[in-house]
């Protein structure tokens, strides 16, 4: 059977990672395309299967809709399965809809955690056939497989479906809990010439995805709501088995691990690590994790395999403000001496905060900017809490009464509520200074000038300042 898998781009002038937030998306810049890994996750299962797959990455390609709608109408597919995210969805129900309408014989079905959350509005609010619920890898191919025969749907497990004059829920699917057994993404099917990394810049570049799910409490995190409560993770192996066809089949030079918690089991990470090395894997990566989860032995582990940088939530310099979000606070000065050590050993650091939560104040802003200033990572990130639907987060400003339901404003970029103290307005002004006062101190600008030896650098040096500026708000 003939499937068309579309991440598809909307017309407005945004660029949206859906597998960025734990598949309910985050606005990017251009200058840092990711592949779909969710699309190509299902591609790879569906090949499997013997079935004829296509994945359309309208972002990477920067289709619009109309010549999204000229593909659809020339490729004859039985199936087309739509991603989505909460800050482009209604322009994605908008191109489910533009799908059906010019191929009604097509069986439409949405992908993706925002209409996991609500599924039932989403059909309601378009043409889709169905909704996909959860991870979506076997719950796709059992679709295609009894479209393929002919079968009925009604018994599958992890849809929504239009029966009749109303909608059907049917029971949930399990998250997969050998995430071994699935097949590697289906890389050979992504323009993979498109995407790259502002921080890096290195092609052919990709992400990869090593474990998933959380199991802290933060009440912000869309993790837990995306990939479930439960930390699952694929063998050492199994990982360096995906590097190593990543570097020899598709010539891939920058691997970023996008998973929250890389380093949730030591020993696993380590072993990745040496696993590399044994191979004689040539490869520059980057993975994230939390600081209470790295130590100074795993840093030298990784730099010896070939790891250049490594991103680290650090989120707010108050530990009153972690406390409240139910996030464990870790010392300032355990965090600096991680970023010392990643220094010592030629790994740059990033540092992602969280500007907004509940209870922040000008004071508690302060914090952390000073934080910032003080770890002094190589790159800090300063983004908008934002209420991913189904967080903790979310529920608590529903209930009082505070949460819009325009998603798209949802892009973490800017807040999208304020505080007890602080306007939305007021907190884009501080996200905007914070950005000002971290990226433009003379002992910050002479550091990245000394760096500029080679003219890759220079590019770098050059994206990274456009970036500031814009999130500064100081350029458009």
């Amino acid at each position: 059977m003939k499937i068309l898998l579309l991440n598809p781009q909307p017309e407005r002038d945004i660029v949206i990672s859906r597998d960025h937030m734990g598949g309910f998306g985050f606005e990017i810049k251009s200058t840092n395309m990711t592949p779909p890994l969710s699309l190509a996750y299902c591609a790879a299962v569906l090949e499997k299967l013997g079935h004829e797959v296509e994945i359309l990455d309208a972002v990477a390609l920067r289709l619009g809709p109309a010549r999204v709608l000229e593909r659809m109408k020339s490729g004859n597919y039985a199936l087309a399965a739509v991603s989505t995210a909460t800050p482009s969805i209604a322009d994605d129900l908008a191109i489910a809809n533009a799908i059906k309408e010019s191929c009604p014989k097509t069986f439409v079905v949405l992908l993706g955690p925002h209409v996991t959350v609500f599924s039932e509005e989403a059909l309601k609010e378009s043409r889709a056939d169905a909704v996909v619920r959860g991870e979506p890898e076997y719950t796709i191919a059992d679709l295609a497989s009894a479209l393929a025969q002919g079968k009925p749907v009604e018994g599958i497990p992890g849809l929504s479906i239009k029966s009749g004059a109303g909608l059907k829920r049917l029971p949930d699917r399990p998250f997969i809990a050998d995430l071994d057994s699935l097949p590697f993404p289906a890389r050979h099917l992504l323009p993979m010439d498109k995407y790259c990394s502002a921080v890096w810049g290195k092609k052919p570049f990709t992400t990869m995805l090593t474990s998933r799910g959380c199991h802290y409490g933060c009440i912000y995190c869309p993790y837990r709501i995306g990939q479930g409560t439960e930390w699952r993770a694929r063998s050492p192996h199994n990982v360096v088995e995906e590097i190593e066809e990543c570097v020899r089949r598709h010539g891939v030079r920058e691997i970023l691990f996008r998973d929250p918690l890389f380093t949730a089991d030591k020993e696993r990470a380590l072993r990745i690590s040496e696993l590399i090395v044994e191979r004689g894997i040539k490869v520059d990566w980057r993975c994230e994790t939390r600081a209470d989860l790295a130590t100074e032995d795993m840093i030298e582990a990784f730099a010896r395999s070939g790891c250049k940088e490594i991103n680290f939530g650090v989120e707010s310099g108050s530990s009153e403000i972690l406390k409240g979000v139910k996030r464990i606070p870790i010392s300032a000065e355990r965090i600096r001496g991680l970023f010392d050590k990643c220094r010592r050993m030629g790994i740059e650091t990033m540092a992602f905060f969280i500007i907004g939560l509940p209870g922040e104040t000008e004071a508690t802003v302060e914090a952390t900017v000073q934080l910032a200033i003080g770890l002094n990572p190589d790159v800090a990130q300063f983004t908008a809490a934002t209420p991913y639907p189904n967080t903790l987060y979310y529920e608590q400003l529903k209930r009082e009464g505070l949460c819009t339901q325009d998603w798209s404003l949802f892009t973490s970029r800017a807040p999208v509520v304020g505080t007890r103290d602080l306007s939305p307005d007021k907190l884009q002004n501080l996200i905007s200074r914070a950005y000002r006062r971290f990226y433009f101190r003379p002992s910050y600008m002479l550091m990245r000038a000394k760096r500029l030896r080679h003219p890759r650098e220079i590019v770098r040096l050059s994206k990274g300042l456009w970036s500031a500026l814009r999130y500064a708000g100081l350029s458009r």
